[in-house]
Order: C-alpha cells, then sequence, then structure tokens
C-alpha cells in the first residue's frame, strides 16, 4: 500500500485504481481507515521547531562566503589596517543581522499562514 505513493493514478481507469488501493466505490471502512491512520499517521504537515537566536546566529556564521571575510579581517588586523578590519567585521555584523531578521520574519510569515489555512473536510462513511 506504501508505494502508492509514486503511481500516477490519473493514467488508469477508476475501478483499478480503487482496487490498488485497497478501497471502494463506498469510500474506506471505518475499519480500514482506522489502520490506515495508525500506520500512516495523521494527513498533516509535520511541524518543525523553530530556530533559536543561537541556532541562526551559527548557521549565519558558517557560511562560507562568511569565512573569507572573517579572515580578510583578520589578516587586516594583523597588518594593523584597521580601518579595513572594523569594516569588514561591521559588514559580517550587518549580515548577520540582516539574515536573522529575515528568517524570524519568514518564521512568523509561514505560521500566519499555516493559521490561516487550517482545512476541514467532513467526511461520510457507509456502514
Amino acid at each position: 500500500m506504501d508505494n502508492h505513493r509514486d503511481k500516477n493514478y490519473y493514467h488508469e481507469n477508476a475501478e483499478d485504481v480503487i482496487q490498488q488501493l485497497n478501497s471502494s466505490l463506498a469510500g474506506l471502512t471505518e475499519d480500514e481507515s482506522r489502520k490506515r491512520l495508525e500506520k500512516l499517521g495523521a494527513n498533516e504537515l509535520r511541524k518543525k521547531a523553530d530556530k533559536s537566536i543561537r541556532q541562526m546566529i551559527k548557521e549565519q556564521l558558517l557560511d562560507p562566503m562568511i569565512f573569507i571575510l572573517m579572515t580578510a579581517s583578520i589578516i587586516s588586523a594583523v597588518l594593523r589596517r584597521w580601518p579595513e578590519a572594523i569594516v569588514i567585521s561591521l559588514i559580517i555584523i550587518i549580515n548577520a543581522l540582516i539574515g536573522i531578521i529575515q528568517e524570524k520574519k519568514s518564521q512568523s510569515s509561514l505560521k500566519a499562514l499555516q493559521k490561516i489555512s487550517a482545512p476541514v473536510a467532513t467526511v461520510i462513511r457507509y456502514k
């Protein structure tokens, strides 16, 4: 029953699809529905936990381009080119702040969309 996700059922006739999915024209029985719910889980998106600020900072600073900028800042500081070292460091900080702000906004937007799209379906089961 699990291999049905990879099939394109629209190419087949309805009777064959109903048989392959172990269903009927009247739909799933209460027992079959309960079995599938236990086996496959609820029909809902998996929710991920929000990232903490610490995780976001870590992700921002582990970017390869940031490593290059950090290296340039360190080299500038070693060569006592303080204005360049300070400017590059500020760029790194500003970049991280912008990235964190954008990620927080996207998280809140996603939460708002999930609240709006709470689909409800009425299911009629024949006995």
